[in-house]
Order: structure tokens, then C-alpha cells, then sequence
């Protein structure tokens, strides 16, 4: 990785949000939601028009850093009053578990275990239905915002299988996969780093789609000005492979792994899960295998 690079990310990581959400796709696996897709793709389209209207309105062109700056705001900035991790966590309509830690398969995670996850008090990425699919609001951010940065290393010439090595790196000692964060390197995060690039990319289509699925740009510049050409339909980029009980997380301490098995197997014993991991999961996963080809290394845990 380039040093340049390295520096890049770490201003990046360092001084907006240092380390991500974690998510409990175990204790509430059974509970029945509402889907929530609809509701979110329309939330995603609403402010991803937003900014496009922005970035007409700065009269630069067919600019792409303005256009992509002007949708930034409203699509990774979770600081921002007019975004959509703020108006999903708000919107009455989603059918959100709001998960706190105490309450949550983590629940005896301690500042041994992992700093920020072990506090008291603390809550995790809230639990959504999107298409069927159980996963936490911070895949979605994770697509929104990591994509959207690692997206950016397309541009510097960068491989896909290069780009992939810095979203493990980022995800192993930035976003949670350290004592300091919560000791969980989580592929659900993992994949929705690669699905959130290959969203990115689809905006103007750039390059090619690394999976090879062909769809013209959602957006497009005609008559002087940036059209929402094609609406995004976000179940392109969800799938099981964001559902952490399905797709699990490696632990960066032996410690924390044991606990976390035992917490797994105390779970299954008061019947709140029936199926974790590969083995247990192995038609939908060996699907994912598939899918993702020569990339699932990178992103999925059959292990």
C-alpha cells in the first residue's frame, strides 16, 4: 500500500468517524420486521436527486468532483442534518430494532474485549429488514461512505484486488478489528465495502462492474446538466453476505473468540438462533461463492 495512500485514509478515518457501529444479527433473528427496502430505496433516490440538483446549481458542468462532492453530503455524511443515516434512524415508517449492547449477543463484551464496544451503555448499529434480508443500518453506511472512498482509488488506477486489501486494512485496525474498536474484523462490513464501490461506480458507470453485471448510469449529463437518468434499486448490492450470522466475523483475540462462540452456543440453546456460519448456511452461502468469484476471498468467511 503507498504511503500517500495510507495517509489519505488515515485523515479520512481519523478525524470523521473512527470506528464503525457493530451489528447483532443473532439475538433478534427470529423477530419478524416489516421490510424495509421500499421505504430506504426511496429515501436513497430523494437524496441522491438532492444532490444532483446541488451540483447543477454550482453552474461547473459535467464536473464529476462537484457532482460527486454535492452528493456526499446527503448520502455518506452522517453529521449532516439532511442526510439519509439520520432521516433512516428517524423515519417512523422503518421497522428498526435499536439494539443496546447489554441486550445484545456482546453483552458481556468488556474494555478487556474491545474499548469502544466494551463500555456500558453503549448501542450498535440498529437491526432492518431490507428484501428479506436481516442486516445492520451500519452496512448500509458502510456502502454509502467506505465505498464511496475506496471508490475513489478507481481513479488512482488501483485494482480491484488492491482496493480490496485496503478495505481489509481499514476494517482491521480502523473500524472496530482492534482492542481499541470492539477486536471484531467483521466480512459483512467487507462485503458492503465492495458492494458499496461497485454502487459508486454504477452512478456514472465508470469501469466496468467487477462482477460483471451490466446496467446503464443511474446518472447521466444531458442538455447541460446532471439528470437522474436511472433509479437505484439498492437490493443490486444487498444480499446474505451482509447478514454477520450468516457471513460471521473473525476476532482479533482468542479471547474474544472463545466468548463469542459460547455466547453463540447459549443463543441456540434458548432457541433465538437456529443456523450460524458456512456449514449451516452452506446453500445460501455456497450461492455467494458463486457470485462473487475470484472476490469472495476478500470478502466472505466459509471457514
Amino acid at each position: 500500500m503507498g504511503k500517500k495512500v495510507i495517509q489519505i485514509l488515515l485523515f479520512i478515518f481519523l478525524f470523521t468517524n473512527l470506528f464503525a457501529d457493530e451489528t447483532d444479527n443473532f439475538t433478534y433473528s427470529k423477530v419478524s420486521q416489516k421490510d424495509s427496502y421500499e421505504v430506504i430505496n426511496e429515501k436513497f433516490n430523494y437524496y441522491l436527486q438532492k444532490g444532483i440538483d446541488d451540483a447543477n446549481s454550482k453552474g461547473k458542468g459535467n464536473n464529476k468532483k462537484v457532482l460527486y462532492k454535492a452528493i456526499n453530503k446527503y448520502i455518506t455524511d452522517r453529521n449532516f442534518k439532511d442526510s439519509i443515516t439520520l432521516d433512516i434512524y428517524a423515519d417512523k415508517n422503518i421497522d428498526l430494532i435499536n439494539v443496546k449492547k447489554e441486550d445484545s449477543i456482546y453483552y458481556n463484551w468488556n474494555l478487556v474485549n474491545g474499548m469502544s464496544l466494551g463500555k456500558k451503555g453503549t448501542f450498535m448499529a440498529g437491526v432492518i429488514n431490507f428484501n428479506g434480508i436481516q442486516i445492520g443500518i451500519d452496512k448500509l453506511e458502510h456502502m454509502f461512505r467506505t465505498g464511496e472512498i475506496l471508490f475513489r482509488l478507481m481513479d488512482r488506477g488501483y485494482k480491484m484486488e488492491g482496493i480490496l486489501n485496503k478495505s481489509r486494512f481499514l476494517e482491521r485496525w480502523f473500524l472496530g478489528g482492534n482492542r481499541i474498536g470492539a477486536s471484531i474484523i467483521s466480512y459483512g462490513d467487507l462485503s458492503a465495502n465492495f458492494n458499496g464501490i461497485r454502487l459508486w461506480n454504477d452512478m456514472l458507470k465508470n469501469y466496468p462492474d467487477p462482477l460483471g453485471r451490466e446496467i446503464p448510469a443511474y446518472i447521466t449529463y444531458e442538455n447541460d446538466k446532471w439528470i437522474l437518468k436511472n433509479k437505484v434499486d439498492l437490493r443490486n448490492y444487498v444480499d446474505y453476505s451482509l447478514n454477520e450470522r450468516i457471513n460471521p466475523c473473525i476476532f482479533s483475540h482468542k479471547s474474544s473468540t472463545k466468548k463469542f462462540q459460547n455466547n453463540v452456543k447459549d443463543l441456540k440453546n434458548k432457541g433465538l438462533v437456529d443456523t450460524y456460519g458456512y456449514e449451516e448456511n452452506k446453500e445460501i452461502f455456497d450461492e455467494l461463492i458463486i457470485k462473487y468469484g475470484k472476490y469472495g476471498k476478500y470478502i466472505l468467511n466459509n471457514k
